[in-house]
């Protein structure tokens, strides 16, 4: 996001409308473990790929400083209850 300072106030900053798109890809393991008739507790590991590395910038003294890059790889980990009729 670009964010430009507006006149009057101190330091007020306004973004700019963005249309942008990024792709992403995502996978999931996932295994189930029955604990009766209605119930079911669950694991999943996830791995999204970002192909586009996203970064965060602000500009500071008219040079853009970086405050956020994130993983172009995540990695994630589910844990839950699941509830059936």
């Amino acid at each position: 996001m670009s964010a430009s300072t507006t006149g009057g106030g101190a330091g007020q900053a306004v973004a700019k409308p963005r249309t942008d798109v990024d792709l992403a890809f995502a996978a999931l393991l996932r295994w189930d473990l029955p604990l009766g008739r209605f119930l079911t507790t669950f694991a999943a590991v996830t791995l999204d790929v970002l192909p586009i590395r996203p970064e965060y910038t602000a500009l500071v003294n008219g040079a853009h400083q970086p405050l956020l890059a994130p993983w172009p790889v995540r990695p994630g980990f589910l844990a839950g209850v699941a509830f059936a009729r």
